[in-house]
């Protein structure tokens, strides 16, 4: 059983009459995280973020997220996460998850900026201040990453084969890490972009595989700051998406020497910058 799908009983209305019909549609459900960090000689819990996601591969996408917010470096920072609860309250079904971090690694929570509740769709709309948005710690060069244009216009048509829940709800977005060959390494769904790839970020982190250097990202709809943010902070070099960048994308792209990729299709692209990665 699929915990991000979920049937509802529809009417559809068309040339054909009034209908009633189950439909599957995508779930969202919020998650508490708090952390527990050792500050001034004692253990402290804290609440982190309030997260509207789609069930399902939380641990990745916790790990995703800490390492995403500069909190963790890997997943030894991490001694254990904890359902503190399964319930519901007013807003309907609530999960808990307390991640503890190890006593050495410090949190500093006026660099977060982070204000308790984030949406699904927006990864930084709780950022307070322009500063508090986290620069880069990676170098990316040009040779970590290269790939020939005519396999990035397949990548479309292998990610489509992979977006099960999409295609039963029509309301999930989707993410992949692929290789210089323009193979599918791995990918993950969510109602949420950035939730989705805080996913895919974990599990990665999770798996113990080659470094994000050698992978680039690719993205089912538009190519948003918070995205291209996020994987910079993982250090890919290269991010395609299937739809639109905005304008601060490109430019968090192009002050980081990565190659971004829009407008993807089987035989023709936008590159708006890190050309130099890219085959002809």
């Amino acid at each position: 059983m699929n915990p991000s799908i979920e049937p509802f009983s529809i009417y559809t209305f068309s040339p054909k009459g009034l209908v009633q019909r189950a439909d599957d549609v995508a779930v969202e459900r919020p998650l508490e995280v708090r952390i527990k960090h050792f500050e001034k000689g004692e253990w402290r819990s804290d609440p982190l973020v309030l997260t509207m996601r789609s069930p399902g591969q939380d641990r990745a996408m916790i790990m995703g997220y800490l390492k995403a917010e500069d909190i963790i470096s890997s997943v030894d920072d991490v001694w254990n996460q904890k359902y503190l609860s399964v319930g519901s309250d007013d807003q309907g079904t609530l999960d808990r998850i307390e991640v503890q971090l190890k006593k050495h690694i410090p949190l500093d929570r006026d660099r977060l900026g982070r204000h308790f509740i984030s949406n699904s769709s927006c990864g930084m709309c709780g950022k307070e201040r322009m500063e508090n948005l986290n620069p880069s710690p990676y170098l990316l060069s040009a040779e970590s990453l290269r790939i020939k244009a005519t396999q990035l216009g397949r990548l479309p048509q292998l990610l489509n084969s992979t977006q099960k829940g999409f295609q039963r709800s029509g309301g999930m977005h989707a993410v992949a890490f692929f290789d210089n060959q323009g193979h599918i390494l791995s990918h993950a769904e969510d109602v949420g972009r950035h939730n989705a790839l805080d996913k895919l970020i974990g599990q990665r982190m999770l798996d113990y595989t080659a470094p994000f250097s050698t992978v680039g990202l690719l993205l089912s709809g538009r190519a948003s700051y918070e995205l291209i943010q996020k994987s910079l902070m993982v250090g890919v070099p290269m991010v395609v998406s299937i739809g639109a960048p905005s304008s601060l994308a490109i430019e968090l792209s192009n002050e980081n020497n990565q190659t971004l990729v829009g407008f993807l299709k089987e035989k023709s692209m936008n590159i708006y910058s890190g050309k130099e990665r890219l085959l002809f």
